[in-house]
């Protein structure tokens, strides 16, 4: 999805349930509720026309501002006599909307910068029109109501959830900051709650809310002026006195504050601390922002990043990247082939590969079918080096036929799966198991094991810690059996803790475990086996 004719295409086919999303999210049910608005008919009466105007204009054949159904909107709300920031939320709604399902539905667009600011202009635009008709169509009834106005002005560069600057004033903020470079120290904070989003989707939307609201007064406090919310679940701030410490002060006292409570413990703060360069515009440095925000996502150790030591790490990255590269060219000339270690449900699966081209940023492998058929864009990929370290690649395409992978981003690992003396294997569905420490007792599934290791994934920590001694039951085959362990390592991902249980040698591990993964690795053998057969 490159172009915004395409994008124009996609919010058709979905209008029915960006539509119906819209309108019964729950802040416009209030609204319509408050108002005696039905569904339905404001669906068939507005909607409809809205996000069919809409299309329209993102493919470039009416202008955002020449909409009937919009303008009858207007009207519509006027006789209802609603205030004019419920029509901003409304508005607003509409917006969260199309692009939450849009990115949801195609990622990749993203990192289409130009399309994105393109539809954000295209709702802004719409935006403005609707205040500006709204102004205009109401001065006589509300002459006598200059506040609401006030407010509405207000609301153009507030956060009504949290008080905040919003995503428009902040960008606003850069942009004179900017003007003032290279006299000022200026650095931005952007920081996004990693949990948030499947703590809401198991919570009231007023729980959800106190969290937001709880994160904003702590942000405020530290920096009243110059902080906004500019995503669901993201905040940004800008100052002259921002660093790598002044930063994790406060993302630690936002955990603090999380963690206090059992049941938002799982959610965790991520931030990227971003420095304005010359040539920087407010798109520029909130893109940046995104990027490292979304690196940090994936990471399973690192909280907060800085832009500045991200660049080295990433000019090292390069480095790595083309002296492999330039090696891999030689071992081409030379017809070598390279070890290659993809996994699949955790089994390894090796290839002495044949390397058919190089480019400069990517290198194309013959594997074997097996590794192929078990591979996925974005998996990882590992190359054995005569000499550590090892490379990490990630793969960018498969082609099934040829067995043909193209692999990118090089990066050299000192320490990876590789390193395993035993074969680790993930479950078919996992197995339900009981967790015993001194304190708790915590019924949560298996998911992967090795004759040394469990993986296990729990919803709250309780009084678990890293070298916590645990007791463990668990029915591998007909019998439950108790096997005991010692966390290794904690890793909060989403809305859970990934617990690696390292355990120790008894009976029930050479009696039950070892044939139960014997077993379970040739149960993943023969799926790809069958996989090939079907190709």
């Amino acid at each position: 999805m490159q172009t915004l004719y395409a994008i124009g295409e996609w919010i058709h086919q979905e209008s029915e349930r960006i539509i119906t999303q819209w309108l019964y999210n729950p802040n416009t049910t209030k609204i319509f509720k408050k108002y005696n608005i039905g569904h339905q008919k404001f669906s068939k009466k507005f909607a409809v026309g809205i996000v069919a105007h809409l299309v329209d204009v993102v493919q470039e054949r009416k202008k955002m501002q020449d909409c009937p159904s919009m303008n009858k909107f207007v009207d519509f709300m006027l006789q209802k006599e609603i205030r004019a920031d419920e029509i901003y939320s409304i508005c607003t709604i509409l917006r969260i909307t199309v692009f939450n399902h849009l990115l949801d539905a195609h990622p990749e667009i993203r990192h289409d910068c130009t399309s994105i600011l393109a539809m954000l202009k295209i709702f802004d635009t719409n935006l403005a029109g609707v205040i500006k008709n709204f102004s205009n169509a109401s001065y006589e009834l509300y002459i006598n109501k200059q506040k609401e106005i006030d407010n509405l002005k207000n609301l153009a560069y507030k956060d009504t959830l949290t008080g905040l600057n919003n995503l428009r004033r902040f960008e606003e903020l850069i942009e004179q900051k900017l003007k003032s470079l290279p006299n000022n120290n200026i650095k931005i904070l952007m920081l996004s709650l990693k949990g948030f989003s499947e703590y809401s989707k198991r919570h009231s939307q007023q729980e959800s809310d106190n969290i937001i609201q709880n994160v904003a007064q702590i942000i405020q406090q530290e920096y009243p002026l110059d902080s906004a919310r500019i995503g669901s679940s993201q905040f940004a701030l800008l100052s002259d006195t921002l660093s790598l410490e002044t930063s994790t002060k406060l993302i630690d006292k936002i955990d603090a504050t999380l963690t206090a409570n059992p049941d938002t413990q799982h959610i965790k703060s991520n931030a990227a601390l971003i420095l304005l360069h010359d040539k920087d515009s407010s798109e520029s440095i909130i893109e940046r922002g995104e990027i490292l925000l979304n690196t940090i996502q994936k990471s399973t150790q690192t909280a907060i990043i800085d832009e500045k030591i991200f660049d080295e790490k990433e000019e090292k990255r390069l480095e790595e990247q083309n002296r492999f590269l330039s090696l891999m060219k030689h071992y081409k000339e030379d017809k070598k082939t390279i070890p290659v270690t993809s996994y699949y449900m955790e089994i390894p699966l090796q290839s002495s590969a044949k390397i058919i081209d190089i480019t400069e940023n990517n290198i194309t492998i013959s594997i074997r079918k097996i590794s192929a058929i078990s591979l996925q864009p974005n998996d990882g990929i590992y190359i054995t080096m005569p000499k550590k370290p090892d490379i990490k690649a990630y793969v960018k395409s498969i082609d099934i036929e040829k067995n043909y992978v193209i692999l990118e981003q090089f990066q050299a690992v000192e320490t990876s799966p590789l390193d395993r003396r035993y074969i680790h294997v993930q479950l078919k569905d996992p197995i339900e198991i009981l967790i015993k420490s001194q304190k708790t007792q915590i019924p949560e599934m298996l998911h992967t094991v090795s004759i040394t290791t469990f993986v296990v994934y729990v919803h709250h920590l309780y009084d678990i810690d890293i070298n916590s001694e645990l007791t463990m039951q668990v029915q591998l085959h007909e019998k439950e059996e108790e096997f005991l362990g010692k966390v290794d390592k904690i890793i909060p991902i989403d809305s859970k803790f990934k617990l690696i249980i390292h355990l120790k040698k008894t009976p029930a591990v050479q009696e039950s475990l070892v044939p139960f993964i014997s077993n379970r690795q040739l149960q993943i053998i023969q799926k790809l086996q069958e996989k090939i057969s079907y190709v």
